[in-house]
Parts: structure tokens; C-alpha cells; sequence
């Protein structure tokens, strides 16, 4: 299933503010529980854009139309673990019962583990693999986004150019005419989100990194590379 919010925070971020579709986000993103038993024509009404507009930012988002975006919307309202109280825990206890040193000795755990388990072999494949393509896609969506955006500015300081894909239907469209000179290294946090849009038969699973996911992509293949212990 789609993640509501992070689909709007990719438009917000990739749209300049004025937009048409960055007004439509933001609304939606500021209003997202209020908006009960909404029409498109009313979404329109209170974004102060037509009604056509709606329809070209649902399939902006690769919907089919105003009844997905709608779909979107319930199912985030109705799913207790989007709320923000609910989705940022640790260990199943509630943020507001984290103290700041419990958060500090939780990193280094994550840290510690990073250390007993990283197969240096893997990262070195996988650096040989950067260097080895002409074009290179990273791609993620809401939490996981900051990890690609992470990954394009490390590369750069090594003079690798990579660019960052946050739209579901500029990734789908990517993902379609795929080259062999095209890389392409999805980011997500459960995985279900890169399961659910694009299928399971190009993905070829590469490296898991505190909860990240990330999946390498290659049109027509099914070699695998570094596989997971």
C-alpha cells in the first residue's frame, strides 16, 4: 500500500511551493484526518484549484483517479500506526517515555550491531557496481528518502553522479525502460512498498541496513549479486 504521506512529502519537496500540485499536497498533508467523506469537487473548493487540477495530481501520483487518492486517505485514517505518536516508538514504547539517553544507548546498540554483521566484501561489490554504471537512479519515499538523498551527496563527493527519485510515477516510468547501462538502488524501510508498486520479478535483494531495505533492479535479469547471508 501506498504511504500517504510520504507521496505528499515527495511532491512538496520536488514541487516548487506555488505550485498547483504542491498546494494540493500540502493541503491534504495539513488536513489528511479531517477529510472525511470528501468529493473532489469539495477537495478542489478547499485547495482553491478546479476540479481538473485534482484529477491530474492523482495521476501525478500514478492513481488512477480521485477515488485512490480517496482510498489513500481512509485507510491512513483509519490505520493507528500512521499516527506520529504511534509510528515513532522504540521497542514498542512510546516516544514521549524515551529519555534522551535511552534514544543515545539505543543508537549505539544499532551501531554495535552494524559492526558484528557488515560484510566489508558486500560494501566493496557494491562500490564497484557505482562505479560501473553510466546512469545511476536512486529511489525511495518518506523515511527511506533520506537515506538515498544520504547516498547521492556521498557520491558526489566522489564524482559519481546519481540522481534521487521520490514520485511513484516518474519511478514506475524509470523502472519501465530500464537500460543495462542503468543502475537503479531502491530504498524502502519494510520493502512491502517496492513489493507492492513494482512487482516481485525484477527484484534482486542486495543488502539489509537497519530496517532499510535496498534492492538493486536490472531489466530482464535474474542473476543475483552479493545475496544476503
Amino acid at each position: 500500500m501506498y504511504n500517504i504521506k510520504g507521496i505528499l512529502y515527495s511532491i512538496m519537496n520536488s514541487e516548487p511551493a506555488e505550485s498547483t500540485d504542491s498546494k494540493i499536497a500540502y493541503f491534504i498533508y495539513q488536513n489528511i484526518d479531517s477529510l472525511d467523506n470528501v468529493s473532489a469537487t469539495q477537495l478542489a473548493k478547499m485547495c482553491n484549484v478546479s476540479t481538473s487540477a485534482i484529477t491530474r495530481f492523482c495521476k501525478k501520483l500514478g492513481l488512477d483517479g480521485f477515488y485512490d487518492l480517496y482510498y489513500l486517505i481512509k485507510s491512513y485514517q483509519r490505520d493507528p500506526e500512521a499516527k506520529p505518536d504511534k509510528k515513532f516508538n522504540i521497542h514498542k514504547c512510546p516516544s514521549k517515555s524515551i529519555s534522551l539517553t535511552d534514544y543515545i544507548d539505543l543508537q549505539v546498540k544499532e551501531i554495535e550491531t552494524l559492526k558484528d554483521n557488515l560484510d566489508v566484501d558486500k560494501v566493496f561489490d557494491l562500490a564497484h557496481l557505482l562505479y560501473e554504471y553510466k546512469t545511476i537512479y536512486l529511489m525511495g519515499i518518506s523515511q527511506s528518502l533520506s537515506s538515498a538523498l544520504n547516498l547521492q551527496a556521498a557520491l558526489s563527493f566522489n564524482g559519481i553522479f546519481s540522481q534521487v527519485i521520490s514520485i511513484p510515477v516518474k519511478q514506475k516510468e524509470i523502472l519501465s525502460n530500464l537500460s543495462e547501462e542503468t543502475l537503479v538502488i531502491i530504498f524502502s524501510e519494510s520493502g512491502n512498498f517496492i513489493k507492492n508498486t513494482f512487482g516481485k520479478e525484477k527484484l534482486v535483494s542486495i543488502l539489509s541496513f537497519n530496517n532499510c531495505l535496498q534492492w538493486l533492479l536490472y531489466q530482464g535479469k535474474a542473476k543475483k549479486h552479493l545475496p544476503l547471508p
